[in-house]
């Protein structure tokens, strides 16, 4: 059954990112009328959509610990196209958005092309930056 809603309630939109330093990330995206249960049934959202990505090293040489993605990827989410390339140590992350979430999943340096503008909306680029990390999960065979 569909409710009308009042012109005047307000609903509140959460976007969340949770994860671990060993490269795990998850992503949680919810409404509500109330603030603090948005945040809670996002949190619970991004804990169950936890993925392991694969980290990697820029050059074969490289023998340290796995500091940016392991392959070049494109990610699609909507009328965006993200692309991620694995960088060289020290090269960080410009975008913040993206530099926010691949800080939690335990990533230094990667570099970014896409359409991304500071007039689009941060959860379409949240949703974008995750589709083109699943693609970088790690498959059990």
């Amino acid at each position: 059954m569909l409710k009308r809603r009042k012109e005047n309630e307000i609903r509140w939109k959460c976007y969340v990112v949770v994860g671990t330093l060993d490269g795990k990330i998850g992503l949680g995206i919810r409404c509500s009328k109330d603030k603090t249960k948005a945040f809670q049934r996002a949190t619970r959202s991004a804990k169950r959509n936890m993925i392991t990505i694969a980290k990697g090293t820029y050059s074969r040489g490289d023998s340290g610990n796995h500091h940016t993605v392991q392959r070049p990827t494109i990610g699609r989410y909507g009328s965006q196209r993200i692309e991620l390339d694995p960088a060289p140590r020290g090269t960080g992350i410009a975008h913040p958005m993206a530099r926010a979430m691949f800080k939690v999943a335990g990533i230094d340096d990667c570099i970014i092309r896409s359409s991304m503008e500071e007039s689009l909306p941060l959860g379409s680029i949240a949703s974008g930056l995750f589709h083109a990390l699943k693609t970088l999960k790690i498959r059990r065979l």
